[in-house]
Order: structure tokens, then C-alpha cells, then sequence
């Protein structure tokens, strides 16, 4: 009933109505995926403190049975929630307070059952059954059929059978059938669903030892099963840091430095509030952040980067309705500063840190890569082997004194031996030489991996690639005819050019090597350096067809191209 002032003072009211079905159908529109009503039908079973819970989603029969061996819901609890959506029944340690989503499926489906007994006493089996259609035609009280299920026994290890009872193994079943045929709304694949229950409720589910199973058919009829994996935070942990801001309270950071994997950094991030396990994955929260545009763009790439995972929670910030994101206000707007101030202080070194790392590593594989071509070169054009020899000072692994007035080059990856890069035919890199071959030519790339290389007289002389911030020069790059080390300037605007892609940048280096190959026979002559000068000249055409020439001409590659 709407009471305005100006009624009170003259004893009137207007009263407020509503139609029912559809306020009901507008409350499980909070969750319109299915993905979205999935996450809280499995929440609920999560807060049921079960030691299974089972997701069965068959999308080429667009039906959805999940089930639970919690403590399940009497009737009481059950007609309770009914009557009063949006006022939490759980307690403060469980992961739900809105008690939406016992609704979430209405409106995406032709009906769902909830099914469920209670542990306590011995009660029936009661399966109440909600269809779309009905409650939307209900304008004021609800009506939703229930039907007790006697022949419905409880048994774990469904061990038990009787003339009139069936034993299943769970205490409450959703089953959702006919969900809707929207792909926009209902797209949704195993690897998501996995994703998703673990960033969400990976803590919880940790904290509880919760097995989570998955089945999932496609619309094609193939199967799929999996367990949901939670494992620890894998990287190594940096420091623990609480910040407290006015608004926001203390915002505490358990965060890690994620493990390199084949693909690179994947480490995730979750956010929640500090007395509550549930979790808001990264990305629903980067959207928040892009609307509010009060944050720096660094520290979201940052966060964003995989480098870092771990969890960052806040005492005052609170879980929005949908469980998609913090409540806009002060404290939201508080806890973004706490992020800002985490990364100047803590997390910037460490991010800067790793993309040094990553960048090198980067620059070594794709010169190690362009090293082969340069390689076959070589054994082509039989003289230049013959040339390369007559460096002052060869490349060797450790053990030899190193040469006085010679920099030394640090690690390099070779392409031969435990430290070159791997070969597809082997599946991993070959066994480390015992000694330099007689006659090798070590083709060798600087950077973080691979062995110690030191010059030495009358060694093994080869061509090694060194990547540097020439800061003095304005050349693309630079051959030491001492040591044979080719140094690529990495501030020069051909190398800037070809860096969009590893393609590009692989072949710069390749163009690079051979164009050294084809000037070594006139070192010593009083004119090389005018001829080097002149392939310099060469160098900016190549770019240009390395960079523009596929555009140009129409050749078609990959986007990693």
C-alpha cells in the first residue's frame, strides 16, 4: 500500500497491485541465460551441504537434470521460500541470500520440477512442479501443484530394493525440460559450464570437498563428462596485503604469480566479499569497471594478464541481486582505488617483471626459428662456412676462460643440441652434446634460456643473435666481425613494424642473417662498410614486403600471421 504525506494528513492511501505470474516471470528474468539459471540451481544445491552433485545437460533434448544428496528441503522451508522471494532463508556462512534462484528457470522453459526430502525425521519425497504457462496466467496468490513421491527411497549406494520402493541417490532433483530454442540465450558449452562453477564457487566447493560432476550432450548427440577440478592457487605466492580505504573498509589480497604453462600465463582472479565464499569471476567484474571509468587502463590489462591469480576481497562492498557484480557506491568506488594503490605498490614490479621475461623469450624462439633458415643457408653455400671461420674469437658452452675484452653473451639457445629449440619430429629437445663437434658451426640466439656462452679463442665460430635497446645508434643492427654476434636493435622502426606478428618478426630476423651471410665475403675489403650501407638501403624494401606485401598482392594467411 503507497502512503503519501499528503495522504496521511487527509487519512487516504492508494493501494498497489500487481499481477503475480508475471512479477514472478519478471524476478527470473535476473537470470536470463541458461548458464545464468544453471549457476543457481547448482548454488543451491552447494548450500545443501552435499558430498555429490550431479549436472546432467542434454541441449539436443533441451532438458537439464541436476541433482544433490544434501539435506534437502522440507515442505515447510520449500513454502516458505515461495512466499518470500528476495528475503534470504540461509544463513550468513552459505553462499545464497536472495532466494531467486529457486525461480531462475521460470520463463526459459515449459516447466521444472523441484523434488526433494528432508534428512530429519522420515518425510516423503515431495515433487513440486512449476509450469510457465500456468503461473503466468495467475494474477494474484500462486498456485504450484505438488505430489508426494512415497515409492522414493534415499540410498547413497542405491543398494536397497523393495517391492514398492525405488532407491535413488540424491535428496533433491531439478529437472528443466523443454528450454527454449533462443541459441543467443541457451549457447552454452562443457568447458563454460566447468569454467564457471569453479571460478564461482571453487572455494566453497574446496572448503567442502564437494565432487561436482558434468555430463553434457550437444545438439549433434555427442557426450561429454567431466568432474569439476578446484585444485590450490599453483603459483608462488606474493606477499598478503590488506588495504583499508574510508569507504570500502579493508580489502584483502591473496594473490599468486601464475606458473608459465605451454600456453602462457592463464592465471585467474575472483573478487567477493570477505565473509562470503561466493565468488565474481573477472570478467563479469571488467565489465563494472569499464562503466564506471574511474580506473586505470594498466592496472585492468594487468589484472587481466593471467600473471596473477589468486583472490582480492572486500569487507564493505556488497554482491549485487544478480551475483554478477559489486552494488555501485561509495565502496565500490573505494575498493577500485585499493586496486590502483595494490598495483603501484606490489603488483607493477612483478607485472613489469614477467613481461621482460615473456618479451625475451619471445625474441629468442622466433630468432632461434629464423636461425634454421639461415642454417640450411649455410650448408647450401659451402664457402660461407669457410668465412665464418674467420672470426678472431668462436662461441663455446661453459668451461673455457673467457677471452679478456670480449663481452660475454650470457645463455643462448642453439639449434642443435639440449639447448635448441624443439623439434616437432623428436616431440622435445635432443640430448645435450658431451663436446663441439668438429666442424659445427654453432648458429646460437641470446636470451633467458639455453646455455652459458663464452668466446674463446680458436673455437667453434658461428653467428649468434643479440637483441638490445641500441640507445647511440640509428642502425637496425650491428655486426661485431670479431665475434660474429649480429646485434638487432629492438628501438629501430623496422623492428617496431614487423613486432605485430611472430611471422614478421621471424622473417626480419631472417632477412637480417642472410643479408650478413651476403656481406661476410667483403669484410675486408676498404669498401664494406659503403656496401653495407647499400644493403642497409635493401633492408627498408624488404620491410616494406614483409609488412605490406601480403596485403598488397592478396595472399591470404593465419591471424597469427
Amino acid at each position: 500500500m503507497i502512503t503519501s504525506p499528503q495522504a496521511q494528513q487527509s487519512g487516504k492511501t492508494t493501494k498497489l497491485k500487481g499481477h503475480m505470474g508475471k512479477m514472478i516471470l519478471i524476478v527470473a528474468q535476473t537470470y536470463p541465460q541458461l548458464i545464468d539459471f544453471l549457476l543457481e540451481v547448482v548454488q543451491n544445491a552447494i548450500d545443501a551441504n552435499p558430498k555429490c552433485i550431479k549436472v546432467s545437460v542434454d541441449m539436443k533434448n533441451r532438458k537439464v537434470v541436476i541433482t544433490d544428496d544434501g539435506k534437502g528441503v522440507s515442505e515447510e522451508i520449500f513454502n516458505k521460500a515461495l512466499c518470500q522471494v528476495g528475503v534470504t532463508l540461509k544463513k550468513g556462512d552459505e553462499i545464497g541470500r536472495f532466494g531467486r534462484g529457486l525461480l531462475s528457470p521460470a520463463g526459459k522453459c515449459r516447466e521444472f520440477t523441484f523434488t526433494s526430502c528432508p534428512v530429519a525425521g522420515k518425510q516423503l519425497y515431495r515433487k513440486w512442479t512449476f509450469v510457465t504457462a500456468d503461473i503466468e496466467k495467475q494474477s494474484e496468490d500462486i498456485q504450484i501443484p505438488v505430489k508426494e513421491m512415497p515409492e522414493l527411497q534415499f540410498c547413497p549406494d542405491l543398494s536397497k530394493k523393495g517391492r514398492d520402493k525405488t532407491p535413488v541417490a540424491w535428496r533433491t532433483r531439478v529437472v528443466i525440460s523443454d528450454i527454449i530454442e533462443d541459441r543467443s540465450l541457451t549457447r552454452i558449452s562443457v568447458e563454460e559450464l566447468e569454467s564457471q562453477i569453479g571460478a564461482k564457487f571453487g572455494q566453497v566447493i574446496r572448503k567442502k570437498g564437494i565432487v561436482v560432476q558434468l555430463g553434457f550432450v550437444g545438439a549433434d548427440g555427442e557426450n561429454q563428462e567431466r568432474q569439476v577440478k578446484v585444485s590450490d592457487f599453483q603459483g608462488s605466492k606474493l606477499k598478503e596485503v590488506e588495504i583499508f580505504e574510508r569507504d570500502c573498509g579493508n580489502t584483502l589480497f591473496i594473490l599468486y604469480e601464475a606458473p608459465l604453462t605451454k600456453t602462457g600465463y592463464s592465471g585467474k582472479i575472483s573478487f567477493g566479499e570477505r565473509n562470503n565464499d561466493f565468488r565474481i569471476t573477472w570478467l563479469q567484474l571488467s565489465y563494472l569497471i569499464r562503466a564506471t571509468d574511474l580506473s586505470n587502463a594498466e592496472v585492468l590489462k594487468a589484472l587481466n594478464s593471467g600473471i596473477f591469480e589468486g583472490e582480492i576481497l572486500s569487507e564493505r562492498c556488497q554482491i549485487r541481486p544478480d551475483r554478477k557484480g559489486f552494488e555501485a557506491g561509495d565502496a565500490w568506488i573505494g575498493f577500485l582505488a585499493t586496486l590502483e594503490e595494490w598495483y603501484e605498490k606490489y603488483g607493477k614490479v612483478v607485472y613489469e617483471k614477467i613481461r621482460q621475461e615473456n618479451r625475451e623469450q619471445r625474441y629468442q624462439n622466433l630468432g632461434t626459428k629464423a636461425m634454421l633458415v639461415i642454417e640450411k643457408a649455410i650448408e647450401n653455400q659451402p664457402d660461407l662456412k669457410e668465412l665464418l671461420s674467420k672470426f678472431s674469437f668462436g662461441n663455446i658452452g661453459a668451461g673455457h676462460f673467457p677471452v679478456p675484452g670480449i663481452p660475454q653473451e650470457g645463455k643462448a639457445l642453439s639449434t642443435h643440441g639440449k639447448h635448441g629449440i624443439l623439434q616437432k619430429d623428436r616431440g622435445g629437445p635432443s640430448p645435450a652434446p658431451k663436446k663441439e663437434h668438429k666442424g659445427h658451426v654453432p648458429l646460437t640466439v641470446a636470451g633467458p634460456q639455453g646455455q652459458q656462452r663464452i668466446m674463446v679463442k680458436g673455437s667453434s665460430f658461428g653467428l649468434c643473435f643479440v637483441f638490445s635497446e641500441m640507445q647511440t645508434s640509428l642502425e637496425a643492427y650491428e655486426i661485431d666481425l670479431a665475434t660474429g654476434v649480429i646485434n638487432i636493435n629492438i628501438r629501430h622502426r623496422y623492428w617496431f613494424d614487423c613486432e605485430v606478428s611472430d611471422t614478421k618478426l621471424t622473417r626480419y630476423m631472417e632477412v637480417i642473417g642472410l643479408m650478413v651471410l651476403g656481406i661476410l665475403p667483403s669484410r675486408n675489403y676498404p669498401q664494406f662498410e659503403m656496401i653495407k650501407k647499400a644493403t642497409d638501403d635493401v633492408l627498408g624494401l624488404l620491410v616494406f614486403d614483409i609488412t605490406r606485401g601480403d596485403a598488397i598482392a592478396g595472399r591470404v594467411h593465419s591471424k597469427k600471421s
